[in-house]
This record gives structure tokens, sequence and C-alpha cells, in this order.
């Protein structure tokens, strides 16, 4: 395929054309305020190795409920980390409703799968966790570290607040990012990023997207239609392409 063969993609979503050119986003419509079920596949773009340009490397699936004091957001992700090994993370979030989905508090859950979906002994991790006065202390009173920033969010529910943001981010957000929940990177800023065409099966829709940068992270680019849903969110060599609702999802066709 030649170097340029996706040229009329955004650059970010280069390395994901082979996919793109036969995705059809799903037909969905969901109140970002209110209860949905996502389901993402996580593309991993293979351009220096042998076989398909792009692979399936994983799922994500978000789940939000709204609460008294902002949402819940359930976080189920399965990341293939060889032929043999999964990771599976589970994760309960409690945000505020606010720009960047600040963190309340939450709970996690990593462990390693085998090829026959069994548990790894000695990979399993939990954590329980909350912010207290601008610190994150894990159960049992340990500090582990205090943010930089008065708004502290996680790659997840930074993917929630941008379906709420719709076009309303006049000026720069500037948040810390806790990623996976484990590693505290400060300094995050998410800004618009403009529009961008996505040809699909000989017809294109228009993208909005945001642009977050910052220390310890690569450039990611949340690309949303024009109804703001989250279709894709790209970073390097991996994207999150939405599949659709999630089974029982309480997100609706349109």
């Amino acid at each position: 395929m030649p170097e340029n063969a996706y040229s009329d993609l955004h650059f970010s979503l280069h390395g994901f054309g082979p996919r793109l050119r036969d995705y059809a986003p799903p037909g969905l419509k969901i109140d970002p305020n209110g209860a949905w079920d996502l389901e993402y596949e996580i593309v991993v773009d293979n351009a220096d190795a042998a076989g398909p340009r792009n692979m399936v490397g994983g799922t994500l699936r978000l789940r939000r409920r709204p609460e008294p004091q902002g949402f819940a957001l359930h976080v189920v992700q399965t990341s293939l980390i060889s032929p043999k090994y999964v990771q599976q993370t589970t994760a309960q979030l409690h945000c505020q409703a606010d720009a960047a989905a600040t963190l309340r508090s939450w709970t996690l859950d990593s462990i390693t799968l085998d090829s026959k979906r069994q548990p790894v002994e000695g990979t399993q991790y939990e954590e329980s966790a909350a912010m207290k006065n601008g610190r994150i202390e894990v159960e049992g009173g340990r500090t582990v570290a205090q943010p930089t920033a008065a708004t502290v969010t996680s790659n997840w529910s930074l993917l929630e607040a941008a379906q709420r943001l719709g076009a309303a981010l006049a000026a720069p957000l500037e948040f810390d990012m806790l990623e996976d929940l484990e590693a505290l990177r400060p300094a995050q800023r998410l800004v618009a990023a403009g529009t961008t065409a996505l040809p699909s099966n000989g017809s294109a829709c228009t993208l909005r997207g945001f642009l977050q940068t910052g220390q310890g992270v690569l450039p990611l680019h949340c690309w949303l239609n024009e109804q703001g849903l989250l279709l894709i969110a790209a970073s390097g060599t991996r994207a999150f392409l939405l599949k659709g609702a999630a089974p029982r999802a309480a997100a609706s066709q349109g």
C-alpha cells in the first residue's frame, strides 16, 4: 500500500486507514449527561510488523450512570499483551460532572488471563482510592502523590467528558491525569482540534476533534461525530474505535 494511501485522513488517523476504510459509524444517539453504555475495539497499527497493518488488540467498555454528586463510570478494558495472555482491568469511578470529569473516588482490579481466560496466579492487583484535600489517598491511609493541578481526571473519564463538552471548549482545559488510575501524568491540556472528514463506505461524515497533550503521554486526538458521540480516540499506534452500544446498553438506536 503506498505511503500516501490514506492522505485524505487526518494525520492522527493515517495508521488506522485499513480499518477505517471498512468502518461504518454506528447510528447511535445518547444523552451525554444521562445513562449510556458503549463499547470500543482497540485497534493497533502494525506498520513495522509482518501481517495485517491493523489488528484488534483488545476492547474497552464504558458504562455511565448519573449520581447525585456527578456520575459513576464502570470500565472494563482487555488488552492483548502476548498471543497467549490478556490483561483485564475493571474499574469503578465516581466523578464530578464538570468539564474534566474530575475524580472523586475509584476502585481498580487488574489481572492477567491465559489463553483459556483463566486467571494467572500472582497477577491480580486491587486498589481503592479517593481524592482528599488535593491528595490521592489509597485505602489504608497511604498517600500516593500530591497532584500539581486542582483538577485530576483519568484517561477513561476524559473520554466521558469529551462527549459532554460539545462545542463549548472555548479555552484550553488544564488538569492532571491518572493514566489507568495508576500513573500520575501532570500538566495536561485539552484544546479544540478543528474538524476533519471521515470517508467510509463511499460516504463521509464530519468529525469534530479535541487534542490532549501533556507530560508523559503521547498526543491523543478525540474525534466526535456531529451528534457529539465519541467515535475514535487515537494516540500513537493505538486507537479506540466505537463498535456500538454494549449488550443491554442504555443507548438507543437512532
